[in-house]
């Protein structure tokens, strides 16, 4: 059975200490890697530069993702109460 996510699962998740630690902590580690890839040459160190972009995406996609596909769930699980199949 899948997993039913409740729209105040979700406040609560945003809202706990350690959730904000943890995008902190990211927004952080983003901010270094971008320094980093500003101080990169594209014509000498293009692998460094791709991977660092790659997991600035790979960082961004995780917090980002994560929340919208709770969203997502949530409200598919609310539209199948609404129509009676849960």
């Amino acid at each position: 059975m899948e997993q039913a996510y409740f729209r105040s699962d979700l406040e609560n998740l945003t809202r706990n200490p350690v959730w904000k630690e943890l995008k902190a902590s990211a927004a952080e580690l983003i901010a270094g890697l971008e320094q980093d890839l500003r101080t990169l040459d594209p014509f000498t160190q293009p692998s460094e530069m791709a991977r660092k972009q790659g997991i600035i995406q790979g960082i961004e996609n995780y917090f980002d993702g994560w929340i919208a596909d709770i969203k997502k769930d949530i409200e598919e699980y609310e539209e199948e109460t609404r129509n009676g199949s849960k």
